[in-house]
């Protein structure tokens, strides 16, 4: 078979899918909400925005505005509260969760496509030929995706929105996403979100496969009758049971007060640990007060400072002297200083004869907090 009659299968496919995923998800609406939660298919999508240097994970609402964001944290090292909701998003998700990665919209490139009407039969594959026309790269180098904006029946002519993104590119993050267990349904950016026709920059071979609505409903109706069957048995042990719900409440008040108990030890020992923080921060940062008191004494009079500021150990300094030569040596001869150098060339200022400079040093944390 050759390559444009697997692209045509696999866009049928596509469309048919897509049609029949609409439908049934209409039809699964009008459903009581009793079953559709029995069931545990209730639709659910999760956007993970990736932002380069860290990912946003947030609930999309039925209007496609994102709700509040559930937790955002770092791509390079994530946090445990962090990859529990990858967890939530990967390997532990229901059939029915949808989850979306989002791209920043400079990762792909968008571009208006104007093609005759006759084209839309086959437009993926009109879409791939015309690539190097419409963009820098060849169709082998991106994944891509479409929507039709306009079809001007009188002119014969289509408007197409084309999305494109280098296979390198969105292959990369697919795969620092793997190891959390992130396996992606829909890759769009947001300029794709709330459309009807959404773009899906995802290869089709990497979509997971949706589990039909029916068996959930099959689900659904046999879990009726198992709570109905459940229900007959223990209607007997209704009264034990409550008797074991008195007795419990009663165990949960002395476990309550226990929790509670153990809480305030862990808070005494994080205060004990928060100061102990604070008294070791204190001794191993430099007294701003010394450092000045310092570079007053080694400083000659003909040298004066219009910048100065304190970065943790670093100093920087900007000022004029006579001879910024020496000012090096001066401070490297402090014992509260070491490794001075300058920033940038000396230069002379015209009017007064003096050289401005712009020097770092490091302070010495114990002889700046003494």
């Amino acid at each position: 078979m050759s390559s444009v009659g697997r692209l045509n299968i696999d866009r049928v496919r596509a469309q048919a899918r897509g049609f029949f995923d609409w439908w049934l998800s209409e039809l699964w609406m009008l459903l009581p909400d009793s079953i559709r939660r029995l069931a545990n298919i209730e639709p659910e999508r999760w956007i993970v925005q990736w932002l380069d240097t860290e990912i946003e994970v947030v609930r999309e609402s039925d209007g496609h505005d994102p709700a509040v964001p559930r937790s955002r944290f770092s791509a390079a090292a994530p946090s445990e509260v962090a990859l529990e909701a990858l967890r939530h998003l990967g390997s532990d998700r229901t059939p029915a969760t949808e989850v979306i990665l989002e791209l920043p919209p400079q990762r792909a490139l968008r571009r208006e496509v104007h093609l005759p009407l006759a084209a839309e039969e086959n437009l993926r594959e009109v879409l791939g030929y015309a690539m190097d026309q419409e963009t820098p790269f060849k169709a082998g180098q991106v994944y891509y995706d479409f929507r039709v904006l306009e079809r001007i029946t009188a002119a014969k002519r289509l408007r197409v929105e084309l999305t494109a993104i280098p296979r390198v590119s969105l292959d990369e993050i697919l795969g620092k996403l793997a190891p959390f267990g992130l396996h992606p349904d829909r890759v769009r950016t947001p300029e794709a979100r709330g459309n009807g026709n959404e773009i899906n920059l995802l290869p089709l071979d990497r979509r997971r496969v949706k589990t039909p609505i029916w068996q959930g409903l099959n689900l659904a109706l046999a879990a009726a009758v198992a709570a109905l069957l459940a229900g007959a048995v223990t209607v007997p042990l209704i009264q034990k049971q409550r008797s074991i719900t008195v007795i419990e409440g009663r165990i949960a008040e002395v476990k309550t007060q226990a929790q509670a108990v153990h809480d305030l030890h862990r808070q005494l020992e994080v205060l004990a640990s928060d100061s102990r923080f604070l008294i070791e921060k204190k001794k191993a940062t430099p007294v701003t007060i010394g450092v000045l008191d310092e570079l007053t004494r080694v400083l000659p009079d003909d040298t004066w400072l219009y910048q100065f500021e304190i970065n943790g150990i670093e100093m920087t300094m900007q000022g004029e002297s006579s001879t910024s030569s020496a000012v090096i040596g001066l401070i490297e001869a402090s014992p509260l200083f070491k490794n001075a150098s300058f920033r940038s060339p000396v230069t002379q200022n015209r009017l007064t004869g003096a050289e401005r400079f712009n020097l770092a040093a490091e302070v010495l944390a114990e002889a700046g907090s003494s």
